[in-house]
This record gives structure tokens, C-alpha cells and sequence, in this order.
């Protein structure tokens, strides 16, 4: 089949560093093509251009993978066309329902947002999830309305289309990783500490958990709160020396208020490490795991019970290095899981 995957126009594809959504299209695609498919990127800013491009390939199907190209697909020819949402909050607008399914009451609100600079909804008591779950809703809504297929990036995001009546069918297809390029050794060799690594934002709370004991902390800072002086910050590594490295530590820790499906989570356990997450990055993990522990949103600001929960799971995430990369490689494996990639199983 041939097979266009559109990607956010942003970054290069793959990216020089950071970028999760373009590395999830990248090794797609590779898979894809190993599978024997003829697959393309467009990769443009410009809606002409990628557009035209997409069109111009005549492809069996074509693959969104930026929420912010939904109203591009109007004017695409392939009548297969699906779309993944990689929005970090998407399952939260179930547990906002009421809020988000009274029309007046939103309106309301997105008119009053309208006028006011973004700097002053911290002062009016808004959180950072609020003020996306807000301004993000209008493509929320366009999803619900779309003529593409959505991909789910799990059984939560699947259930809030449902609930917001998205009418047609969805499919649930998770991320996966490379294992052919992620190391891993059967003992650690700082076994008794833990890592964080992603972009440093107030949504994973990296400033504030980087005054405990026993973690290192990697990515790019964006949230000004961080001390980057700290002889705990390792900062930027490039994709290759991530995967070398990840191995070395016992325990990954992601205490982020919003994930959709975070593929560094998927990279640890094929590495070997356990997890320390919040309840919001568990999408698709088995969460009876003894190496597994999940972070409620009652005791993510009790840094003494994180604490404890990251000696905890260092302890028991050391010992089952073999066991956590088992479930690593039969969980989220992206050449097994590209085998079942559902527009090419679908028959729609």
C-alpha cells in the first residue's frame, strides 16, 4: 500500500533532538516500510503545500498525527484518511463533562478568555490543564465532527469520544519503541537511582520534585523554575545517547498532570526501568506490576510520599530488571505493534 504520514511541520522529521511526535512518525514509517508499504512524510507548515503534496500522491491512505491539520482534511482525495491526537489532556474532558457539554456556559467562558492576556489566568485560579482543556476544545470539537477515522492513543481517549458522541467508529492503537536501538544491561550501573527525562514544563513538575534524593533529570528546560546549575540536571541528550543511557538507571519518574500515551514510558521498561508515574501517564500500563507504581493525584504534592514511592520502586525495579524488560518487549515493541496498524487491517 502506499501511505502518507502527516506530520506537524515543525520539526524535521526525524528529529535532531527532541520531538516525540516526530519520532513516533519516523519509526513508523520505517517499520512501515520493513512491512513492504511504499510510505511517504509530508512534513509542511503550509496547508497549500502539504496539501497538495498529499494529493498529488494518490496514496491508499493518509495518516494525520497533529490535531491542529484537522481542517486540512477536507480537502484531501484519499478516502481512507485518519488522524491521531497527541493532545496531552484529551481524556480529561470526560471528568469535565459538565463544564464542556453546556454550550451557553462554554461560550460564556471562551468569550471572556477572548479578552483576557493569557498571563492573568494564573490570577483568576485557572491551572495550567484548565487553561489547555480551554482553548483546545474547538479542535476537540472538530474531531468530533471529522470525516477521518481517529486513531485512540488508548482506552480513555477512545471513551471520551464516545461520551462527547464522536459517531464514527475508533480504533485503539498505542505507541511503541525501538527495541533494536534501545540498550539494555541486566544490571545498572547507578542501580540505586532514578531518572526523569522529557522536556522540563510546570506539566511534569520536574522543578518541583528536583530537590529530592536519588533522581537525575534530562531535557530541555522550559519552565524557568528549574534549576539548571544543579548538579542533578544532565541536560540535553540526543535521541542515540538516550538510548544508551536510559539503561543505566533503575526507575523512570514522569509525574506529569497530562499524557496521552508518553512514549518515554514504553522506551524505560523495554530498558529495564520501573516506573514511578502519575495517574495521567498510565495510559496502557499494567498497573498490578510490583516495578509499576502510580502516583494519585492526592499525593503527587506529598514529596515525602514520593519519595518514598521512588525508594520503593528503585528497590524492587533493580531486581526485576529482566522481568521489566519482558514485559517491555511483549508490551510496546513498535515492529510487532506496526503489524497491526489499523488502517491497514480496517477494511473501511
Amino acid at each position: 500500500m502506499k501511505i502518507v504520514l502527516v506530520g506537524p511541520g515543525i520539526l524535521p522529521i526525524p528529529p535532531k533532538g527532541w520531538g516525540a511526535i516526530e519520532i513516533l512518525i519516523a519509526d513508523q514509517a520505517e517499520m512501515l516500510r520493513k512491512l513492504e508499504h511504499k510510505v511517504y512524510i509530508v512534513n509542511e507548515s503550509s496547508s497549500t503545500k502539504a496539501i497538495n503534496r498529499i494529493n498529488s500522491l494518490e496514496a491508499d491512505i493518509v495518516h494525520f498525527h497533529y490535531d491542529e491539520h484537522i481542517d486540512w482534511i477536507s480537502k484531501i482525495n484519499c478516502t481512507k484518511v485518519y488522524i491521531t491526537s497527541h493532545f496531552a489532556y484529551i481524556s480529561s474532558y470526560s471528568k469535565s463533562s459538565i463544564l464542556f457539554k453546556n454550550n451557553i456556559l462554554f461560550f460564556l467562558i471562551r468569550i471572556t478568555f477572548k479578552f483576557i492576556p493569557k498571563r492573568l489566568f494564573k490570577f483568576l485560579g485557572l491551572s495550567l490543564k484548565q487553561r489547555n482543556l480551554i482553548e483546545y476544545y474547538y479542535i476537540f470539537k472538530k474531531f468530533l465532527k471529522t470525516k477521518a477515522k481517529v486513531i485512540c492513543l488508548s482506552k480513555e481517549i477512545e471513551n471520551t469520544y464516545k461520551e462527547f458522541n464522536y459517531k464514527t467508529d475508533t480504533t485503539i492503537f498505542h505507541n511503541g519503541a525501538r527495541v533494536d536501538l534501545i540498550k539494555f544491561k541486566e544490571r545498572a550501573k547507578y542501580e540505586n537511582e532514578a531518572i526523569c527525562i522529557g522536556k522540563i514544563e510546570e506539566r511534569k513538575k520536574q522543578a518541583y520534585i528536583q530537590d529530592l534524593l536519588n533522581i537525575k533529570f534530562v531535557g530541555p528546560i522550559v519552565d524557568k523554575r528549574f534549576n539548571k546549575n544543579n548538579e542533578n540536571y544532565l541536560g540535553i541528550w540526543t535521541r542515540e545517547k538516550l538510548f544508551e543511557n536510559i539503561t543505566n538507571y533503575s526507575t523512570l519518574v514522569l509525574i506529569s498532570d497530562g499524557e496521552a500515551h508518553p512514549l518515554v514510558c514504553c522506551e524505560a521498561l523495554i530498558a529495564g526501568l520501573g516506573l514511578v508515574i502519575s495517574e495521567e501517564a498510565s495510559a496502557n500500563i499494567d498497573k498490578s506490576l510490583p516495578f509499576i507504581h502510580i502516583i494519585s493525584k492526592e499525593n503527587i504534592y506529598r514529596k515525602e510520599y514520593l519519595d518514598k514511592k521512588i525508594r520503593e520502586n528503585i528497590n524492587i525495579s533493580k531486581k526485576y530488571r529482566k522481568e521489566i524488560r519482558k514485559y517491555g518487549l511483549s508490551k510496546f515493541n513498535i515492529e510487532k505493534i506496526m503489524k497491526e496498524y489499523p488502517p491497514i487491517q480496517r477494511d473501511d
